[in-house]
């Protein structure tokens, strides 16, 4: 079993939450233990090889996230649209900038706990600079270049 754990912080040190991956028997799932209100979820690879999406079932509300071409990936609620990011496509000192665009009044500590588990490379790395070419399998769903965020 492929066990790695990250821990998000605020930007004054307090742990939100911690993010366990996990690989075995029941496929690649991210446990997601939130320090502020003793709750947790579980982030779970779906669908087929080719084609396939993460989904979340968390205080009663259904979060599915769509990776698409290239380096957009989607965030749903319920099946409606909140938000998506979308990473750079280069990386500095192993370091890449991702741009989340998103509704107000989104559970922000766990989108970020998402991001930080699907987007936070194992990579240990000394290059100045490397290129991330982008999400090269079937997408599940495509990106919808109309959304926009409700504020």
């Amino acid at each position: 079993m492929f066990k790695v754990k990250r821990v998000l912080n605020s930007s004054d040190g307090i742990k939100i939450s911690e993010i366990s991956t996990k690989f075995g028997f029941k496929g690649l799932r991210h446990i997601i233990n939130f320090s502020t209100n003793s709750s947790s979820t579980e982030l779970k690879l779906k669908g087929g090889l080719l084609k396939n999406y993460y989904d979340c079932n968390y205080l009663g509300n259904k979060y599915t996230i769509i990776k698409h071409h290239g380096h957009k990936t989607s965030i749903f609620k319920n099946n409606i649209q909140i938000g998506f990011y979308e990473k750079s496509k280069f990386k500095k000192l192993n370091s890449q900038k991702i741009n989340l665009i998103c509704n107000a009044d989104i559970n922000q500590g766990l989108i970020y706990s998402f991001i930080l588990a699907l987007e936070l490379s194992y990579e240990n790395h000394d290059e100045i600079v490397s290129v991330d070419l982008g999400n090269f399998t079937k997408e599940y769903k495509k990106f919808n270049p109309k959304w926009t965020p409700l504020n």
